[in-house]
């Protein structure tokens, strides 16, 4: 392991890290001592967050290890300190499988040392062989990185802000895609309280406002970029409690309940992904998540139609979701 380099796409720390010595550390996390609970990105998406396989070359040689099918498999990848070797961890979630079968793991081994080309030639042909195998098994069309821009803030957006300054500013750049917080109803724009990834419905919140969403869509594509929008597959709590109503209404604004997902939950056989103790599953957000089942035809349907209005009738041609990021055992294996 020393005088290797271990190459890892990661937005959270470096990657590409040469090993040095054994006191070195690494971890593939990012650990956040400011959140509820700091290991929330312990585990990493392997195939979609990571690159969908690793990469070690030293001077013995050259080893690489992936997944040859396309599954959810969450990574964590460590050097512990006083320790010459690296440790693989996954998680083999097959949450929406309809058997538990893990992903093979195939491990590949090219001797002898590379020069920094040679290994940058190895990466690159490793990389597009792992993407095309991936991509064609579930029929998938492979999209090239486009320049991005991101706009977010920690409270109610003003949307027209959005558009007549900060897109105008990002496609002035040069940006060809931008990203957008989490504005379907939430937590945040609602009810006032924390948090905006805690979405409470799929529909666009008057506080927010549709047409000032379709309009910086609009203002986007039409000079030739496109806008995208956090998502998420889990509810705040607040609705399941607030759709369980006992005793007289005082105070509480309650959202209309006509083709809503408080309508949807009420119907579906089971709403939620449930734990072993059968309480609904709050992933690495406990305890504001709920996490809703997309097995459940009736929760699968209303999620999809939500999104694809967001598409036709908004103009949003991209959806960023974050799945099960955290440390969460149940439901899969390590």
């Amino acid at each position: 392991m020393l005088g290797s380099e271990f190459w890892l796409r990661n937005c959270f720390v470096p990657s590409q890290v040469p090993f040095t010595e054994e006191s070195q550390f690494y971890s593939s996390e990012w650990y956040l001592p400011s959140a509820a609970n700091p290991s929330v990105f312990q585990f990493l998406p392997l195939q979609t967050e990571l690159q969908g396989f690793t990469f070690t070359s030293g001077p013995a040689g050259t080893l690489v290890t992936w997944a040859t099918r396309t599954a959810h498999i969450r990574s964590l990848f460590e050097k512990p300190r006083g320790c010459g070797q690296m440790v693989h961890w996954h998680e083999h979630c097959s949450d929406l499988a309809t058997q538990f079968t893990t992903s093979p793991m195939e491990v590949l081994w090219l001797a002898g040392p590379l020069d920094r080309v040679e290994r940058l030639n190895v990466y690159h042909d490793i990389r597009e062989t792992v993407f095309n195998h991936l991509h064609n098994q579930i029929g998938m069309k492979r999209q090239r990185v486009s320049t991005y821009g991101l706009m977010e803030e920690w409270g109610v957006a003003d949307l027209d802000r959005y558009r007549t300054q900060g897109a105008a500013k990002l496609l002035a750049a040069g940006v060809r895609k931008i990203g957008l917080a989490n504005h379907c109803a939430n937590n945040m724009n609602v009810w006032g309280v924390s948090n905006m990834c805690c979405t409470v419905d799929y529909k666009i919140p008057e506080s927010v406002g549709e047409d000032k969403l379709r309009a910086l869509c609009q203002f986007v594509r039409g000079a030739g970029a496109k806008v995208e929008m956090w998502g998420n597959t889990s509810l705040s709590v607040l609705t399941e409690i607030f759709r369980n109503r006992n005793g007289n209404a005082d105070r509480i604004r309650f959202l209309p309940g006509e083709d809503s997902v408080d309508q949807t939950l009420a119907t579906a056989k089971a709403a939620y992904v449930r734990n072993p103790s059968n309480a609904i599953e709050a992933d690495h957000y406990t305890p504001v998540f709920a996490v809703l089942n997309l097995r459940d035809p009736t929760i699968r349907d209303y999620w999809m139609r939500r999104w694809r209005e967001f598409h036709d009738r908004i103009g949003l041609e991209g959806r960023d979701t974050l799945k099960c990021c955290g440390r969460r055992k149940r439901g899969g294996v390590t």
